[in-house]
């Protein structure tokens, strides 16, 4: 018997570049230099210019997996697809001259926020706090693996909203440098 919820047909790599928004920051020439050449949602944190933030979109329509009812194996699926899409719009999005596996390990060891934001489409339903962490569990896990650390590190806080609106079915990541 199909599930109720049946899994949505998610983009492939080749089409992650025409699904995916275009980052805050970016130009209107679409060659992802900002005015400062600096790369694309490379921002100071707070006034500082050594903070970096930056903000990647996944296309991603999460469910409350506490409340969704399906056989394990459409689970353990559905989860390895939204790993894989966030890992690749992390990889496709975040601004990989000042990102590199050494920056990301300073940056941890420094300290970050991420904020994980779901954006419900527009007949989307808002969620309670605990059905909203376990909605985005597979994103933070993505995550975490490209920050190169475990989701229950303690240098890594992990922040969750939720919206809902006239837009597509997303996820937005935005990591932000903090400074103790």
């Amino acid at each position: 018997m199909r599930s109720v919820r049946a899994p949505i047909g998610w983009p492939l790599p080749a089409e992650m570049s025409r699904v995916l928004s275009p980052v805050a920051g970016d130009d209107a020439s679409g060659n992802g230099a900002q005015s400062d050449g600096r790369a694309p949602g490379a921002e100071s944190a707070g006034g500082s210019s050594r903070g970096l933030a930056f903000t990647v979109v996944a296309p991603l329509r999460t469910v409350s997996a506490a409340n969704v009812r399906e056989h394990w194996a459409v689970r353990a699926r559905r989860v390895r697809e939204e790993r894989r899409v966030v890992t690749l719009a992390l990889l496709s999005q975040a601004p990989r001259s000042r990102l590199t596996p050494t920056a990301r390990a300073q940056m941890v060891a420094q300290g970050c926020v991420v904020t994980l934001t779901r954006l419900a489409g527009p007949r989307g339903r808002m969620l309670d706090d605990d059905n909203l962490r376990g909605c985005l569990k597979a994103t933070r896990d993505a995550v975490a693996k490209w920050l190169g650390v475990d989701d229950a590190d303690h240098r890594v806080r992990w922040e969750y909203e939720q919206r809902t609106g006239a837009f597509d079915w997303q996820v937005l990541i935005d990591v932000r440098e903090v400074f103790a």
